[in-house]
């Protein structure tokens, strides 16, 4: 098994940036690897902290509609 393993490394990029949710996934895709995965987990972790708030405003309007919302 090589590589970096996923959580750890998930939650290193996520406490390296807790107040900013755009750099932090930078830096988890930066790390290659199982991406989304670990993109899925930081983002949680940050989330966690910011909120919606914390997502940048050019994410929030490019996104698609939830059928049904």
């Amino acid at each position: 098994m090589g590589g970096t393993p996923t959580v750890p490394f998930a939650v290193w990029s996520a406490a390296r940036h807790l107040d900013d949710l755009a750099s932090a996934l930078w830096t988890t895709a930066e790390g290659f690897g199982d991406v989304d995965t670990t993109c899925a987990i930081t983002g949680g972790i940050v989330a966690a902290r910011t909120g919606v708030d914390g997502v940048p405003p050019e994410w929030l309007r490019r996104r698609e509609p939830v059928p049904g919302s």
